[in-house]
């Protein structure tokens, strides 16, 4: 290369570089650094790096100059700046929806990435995301211009929503029933969207209702996906008692191998509350379970259950000395909460008074608080709590001997 062509590269190199560089206004300095390279440092590997950004941002957000600064970045010239700033909008949600226009506006972008991550991050903005639902549904139909992974990241925003999404269901479904209807030999295609798509179905409440038999249909189906079944079994227990005809599923579903399958069967079926009497037996087995988060989650459950919940009350007593924290407090809420047998369960919560965590005891407190002047015996030990180092653990032990003697 001669040199006259040398410098006129250089030249060029220069003019170009300078109108990369962003404006101030799209590209705020926070702390001597734009905002833009701060939101890549959060990406790093290199965790001096990441550490730094994340407490940089973190003071930003603090005295509210983060959503402000975000708002100019989404106008920012590298698209992956965008999303990066969209991204961290979403995780800020509702408190950052004056960003809401700007995030309507990238729903038309042309880097299909960035519409989903703007779909997603509107979902969290509250009561200003509601009239953009129709949009929403649109994009979720759209196949063509939506790929999989994009759509996956709208019907994630719909279920953020809530029930004021209600007008996703048909679109939500149709995402399931592709799957049953289709003659592919490959329905692993597509788990995640098929599994954000049945939990935003559960997010969306009882007015998903509809969506019960294929529900059912895929929870019972030992073929399908893991991930889509689990999420499944929690949207029949979000939908709750409109769900009534999936409880008989989702007891089948506490025999499944599957440990997490188990455990989010059993914690579904609590939330249909007294309704879920006959799986009672079901969960009562389950105290019993190899799995840590299988016996707290069937604890749990007859807890939610209540009254009719009793001949349990035995097998939850046995719990209370589990090995596992979150599973003695899931015994000890649930004998609470059953509020039957206090010849039975009143000495196991007195025996919970004298456990090493403070959540148990607490919780055992109020158990006993429940059983009113049924659990007298336990006076001498809750007034020992009187003294404990923990000022809640004091103040509810009060309580509590005053609910004792009546």
């Amino acid at each position: 290369m001669n040199k006259p062509i040398a410098i006129l590269c250089i030249f060029l190199t220069s003019i170009v570089s300078s109108a990369q560089a962003e404006d101030p206004q799209i590209d705020p300095v926070l702390e001597g650094k734009p905002i833009s390279k701060w939101l890549k440092d959060l990406h790093s590997d290199d965790n001096p790096t990441h550490n730094r950004a994340d407490k940089v941002l973190e003071r930003a957000s603090t005295n509210k100059k983060l959503v402000p600064s975000l708002c100019k970045v989404i106008h920012h010239s590298d698209k992956e700046v965008r999303i990066l700033a969209i991204e961290l909008i979403s995780s800020i949600g509702e408190e950052a929806k004056e960003t809401v226009p700007e995030l309507v506006a990238a729903l038309s972008d042309d880097k299909p990435r960035l519409r989903g991550v703007a779909a997603d991050a509107l979902g969290g903005m509250g009561e200003a995301a509601y009239q953009q639902v129709p949009t929403l549904v649109k994009m979720l139909r759209d196949e063509r211009a939506n790929p999989t992974a994009v759509r996956t990241l709208i019907a994630r925003g719909l279920g953020r929503v809530g029930p004021q999404a209600k007008e996703a269901v048909p679109a939500l479904i149709a995402i399931l029933d592709i799957d049953i209807r289709s003659k592919s030999n490959s329905p692993e295609e597509g788990p995640e969207l098929r599994a954000t798509a049945a939990e935003s179905l559960g997010k969306i409440g009882p007015d998903a209702v509809k969506a019960v038999p294929i529900l059912c249909k895929l929870l019972s189906d030992s073929n399908r996906n893991p991930a889509v079944r689990i999420s499944c079994a929690e949207a029949l227990g979000n939908i709750g008692p409109a769900a009534e005809n999936g409880l008989l599923v989702l007891i089948a579903s506490l025999k499944e191998p599957s440990e997490d399958l188990r455990a989010a069967s059993a914690e579904a079926i609590g939330k249909f509350g007294e309704k879920a009497k006959a799986a009672v037996p079901r969960l009562q087995d389950l105290l019993e379970d190899k799995n840590a988060e299988v016996r707290a989650a069937a604890a749990e459950s007859l807890g939610q259950i209540g009254e009719e919940a009793e001949p349990a009350v035995p097998s939850l007593v046995k719990l209370v000395k589990d090995k596992q924290v979150h599973v003695r407090l899931s015994a000890v809420e649930a004998l609470g909460a059953i509020g039957k047998n206090p010849s039975v369960a009143v000495p196991a919560l007195m025996d919970a008074l004298k456990d090493m965590d403070g959540d148990v005891r607490m919780s055992a407190l109020e158990g006993l608080a429940d059983f009113g002047p049924e659990a007298k015996a336990a006076v001498p030990m809750v007034q020992i709590l009187l003294q404990d180092p923990k000022n809640s653990i004091r103040e509810q032990a009060g309580e509590t001997l005053a609910k004792i003697k009546g």
